[in-house]
This record gives structure tokens, C-alpha cells and sequence, in this order.
């Protein structure tokens, strides 16, 4: 007979910590009731991968494969209530993005990219490229307003991801800096453009049926992407992120400003149900609210099996 073993969880006091926080942020919302991962759809999987392929990206089958297995979980667990086309755009969108996030081409090169798209010129870097292709393809997906709003966030990504890059950012001065460092994480984060994904024009053609929970959409995303990723960030020993810049900024603890956040993404929450009451597009919401959860329990980047194997 087979024995199977529950890997162990790290006794680190902060590792526990952590989890407790994780799995609270489970109970209170509920969020595990809308998982749904079943495994890497070979559909999106297959059409994902031919078109980035021919891409000419200027990096390895490898490392290609490495950056699009991050938009392919994104797109089949928070984005699986959406047509396949969509799912297909999401990934190869995400791709881009998140390569643009690793420091692969040059600063000039992604500092020149908001002024090259609003000028109508070539971009300097193939992914850019391919970038500014992926923003056309989500107009074919996505209302006016949407779309326009996916294009936006992606460039005030940009431009923060430079200004942090170039500068360092603003030195955090106590309680009056909070408002900035949220400033910094909505725009840094792309949470817009990420919550306007999760009502295609196809499902959901009127723009006035979700537009009121976009506000707390945008926050919920972004926080929850703080939570998920920080055992990530402590077991690296980052500092330069939103838990610690908004540690520096309330003068406390690293796990009581994590807390902290649990209790907004739970209020946000409540809130987001409200306002979209019993119809379709909260039902997309919770779809997307679970899915979105389980790309980060996916992703193996965020080493979440070390403090929730349970949920393996």
C-alpha cells in the first residue's frame, strides 16, 4: 500500500505566521469554494504557444516557455469562465507583461515604449512590440471603455516600473506616505487592467454592469497579489515591496501590516458582492476571485506549497 506524506511546512516562526494569515484570508472570504484548477488546458496551452513562438522574442524555447507558463496559469484558472480566444489573448498579454517586469531588454528601450505608442512609432524591443499587438488583440475582446482602460494601466505600468527603476521611488516619511505608496502599487500592479479582462464584450456587452465594482476590483487585485507573493518576498529577504513600504509608512510589523491587508481584500470583497449583487457578472467575479487565488498556489515562483500543502 502507497504511504503518502503531507510535506512539511517550515517551523520558522515567520513562515507560520505567514500561513495563518494565508489561511485566514481563505476562511473569512471563502475563496477556496471557487477553485476550480484541473490542470494546464492543452487547447490554450497549444495555440499560446505556436503564435508566441513565432514571435522571435529574441530569448530560448526555454526561457519562452517559462515566461508564458505564468500567463497560461493566469489565464485557465482566473479567466476559465471566458471564451477560449480570450484565454489565448490573456496569456499571450501576460507573457509580455511579465517579461517586461524582469529587467530582460534595456532601460531605454521600455522608457521610450508610452511615448513610441502614442507617437505611432516602432517600438525598440520585439517584446514591446508584441506588446503594443497584445493591446490591439483585447480590443477585438473588450468593450471601448475596457479596452482604452487595458491599454492605459499597461502604459501608467510602465511608466511607474521606470520611475521606481530610475529613481528608486520617493523616500516613505510616516503616515503621510501611505496614500502615495497605494498610489505607486495601483498603478505598478496593473490591476485595472486585469479586472476589465474579467468581463469580455462577448458575455457581458454593456460596460455599465460592472464598471462600479472597477474601483475595488483594481485594490483587491493588487492587494491580493501582495499577500500571496510576500512568503515569497520574506523567504528572499525583499524589502522593496508594498508590505514593507507600507510597513516603513504605519510604523509597525511586517506581519501586522500583512494582516492588515487580509482585512481590506475581505472588506473589498464584501463590498465588490454588494454592489454586484445576484447577476452574471459577480458570478464572473467569483470565478475570477478564485481563480485568480489559485494562480498564485500554481505558480511555482511563489513557493506557497512550502506553507499550504494542503491545497496540493
Amino acid at each position: 500500500m502507497a504511504i503518502t506524506t503531507t510535506p512539511a511546512i517550515p517551523d520558522s516562526p515567520q513562515a507560520l505566521r505567514i500561513r495563518e494569515i494565508v489561511l485566514d484570508y481563505f476562511k473569512r472570504t471563502g475563496v477556496p469554494n471557487h477553485f476550480g484548477w484541473t490542470g494546464m488546458d492543452p487547447h490554450v496551452k497549444g495555440e499560446s504557444l505556436e503564435i508566441a513562438k513565432g514571435w522571435n522574442l529574441g530569448v530560448s524555447d526555454a526561457v519562452l516557455e517559462k515566461y508564458l507558463t505564468v500567463g497560461l496559469v493566469i489565464a485557465i484558472t482566473a479567466y476559465r469562465h471566458t471564451p477560449f480566444d480570450v484565454q489565448v489573448a490573456i496569456a499571450l498579454y501576460s507573457l509580455c507583461t511579465t517579461m517586461v517586469d524582469d529587467n530582460i531588454m534595456e532601460h531605454e528601450m521600455l522608457r521610450e515604449c508610452p511615448m513610441r505608442l502614442f507617437d505611432g512609432r516602432p517600438q525598440l524591443h520585439p517584446i514591446l512590440t508584441r506588446l503594443v499587438e497584445a493591446l490591439v488583440t483585447m480590443r477585438q475582446h473588450y468593450s471601448t471603455y475596457s479596452s482604452n482602460v487595458i491599454t492605459i494601466n499597461t502604459m501608467e505600468f510602465i511608466n511607474t516600473e521606470m520611475f521606481l527603476r530610475d529613481e528608486g521611488g520617493a523616500e516613505v516619511r510616516g503616515p503621510q506616505a501611505t496614500e502615495y505608496v497605494d498610489y505607486v502599487r495601483w498603478n505598478a500592479g496593473i490591476g485595472e487592467a486585469y479586472a476589465a479582462m474579467i468581463w469580455p464584450r462577448a458575455m457581458f456587452p454593456e460596460t455599465k454592469t460592472y464598471i462600479q465594482a472597477m474601483p475595488d476590483a483594481i485594490r483587491w487585485i493588487c492587494l491580493v497579489n501582495d499577500l500571496m507573493s510576500y512568503y515569497k518576498e520574506a523567504k528572499a529577504g525583499e524589502t522593496d515591496n508594498y508590505v514593507s513600504q507600507r510597513m516603513a509608512a504605519c510604523g509597525q510589523s511586517s506581519l501586522d501590516t500583512l494582516t492588515d491587508v487580509v482585512n481590506r481584500i475581505v472588506n473589498l470583497g464584501e463590498h465588490i458582492a454588494a454592489v454586484l449583487g445576484d447577476t452574471p457578472e459577480k458570478k464572473a467575479w467569483d470565478v475570477f476571485s478564485g481563480g485568480y487565488t489559485e494562480f498564485h498556489l500554481y505558480t511555482p515562483r511563489y513557493f506557497l506549497k512550502d506553507i499550504v500543502p494542503e491545497y496540493y
